[in-house]
């Protein structure tokens, strides 16, 4: 039997995976539009194309992930949403340190190695670890509080 605010939770995770597709929809379909444009006008700007593949590799991924999540979705119990809520807070620090690394791409890219590859790239990685944190983030703050 399942508890009251069981479904309230799987609506709330529901919304959540959503706008994870989202974002990743977006962030490959920016990112592709970005570095197709620029490849075919031959242009010579690898600061942009290696920002455009970082995102649309990050949210080709993303969109992997929101998918399975989708098909994994189900009404939790106590217990598994205290899991939920865990798997959060670990994810949250995973994201951390997807921005450091970010950082350390984007710095070391342009000032230890002068490859403007890296530095694109590392910025494709802050700007999903970002994102990432701030949805995980919102629905941490939504199954803290409740709802």
């Amino acid at each position: 039997m399942s508890d009251v605010w069981s479904p309230t939770l799987l609506a709330i995770e529901r919304a959540h995976v959503l706008h994870l597709a989202l974002w990743g929809a977006l962030s490959l379909a920016l990112g592709a539009g970005l570095a197709i444009t620029l490849l075919m006008r031959r242009s010579r700007a690898p600061l942009p194309t290696y920002v455009g593949i970082g995102m649309g590799l990050w949210g080709l991924g993303e969109l992997l992930f929101a998918a399975l999540r989708w098909h994994g979705l189900s009404e939790r119990d106590y217990a598994s949403a205290l899991r939920l809520a865990t798997q959060l807070r670990l994810a949250m620090v995973g994201e951390v340190w997807v921005i450091a690394g970010g950082a350390i791409l984007l710095c070391a890219g342009g000032v230890l190695l002068r490859r403007v590859s890296f530095s694109g790239i590392g910025i494709a990685w802050m700007t999903h670890g970002v994102v990432l944190l701030l949805l995980d983030r919102s629905l941490l703050a939504q199954l803290t509080r409740g709802g």
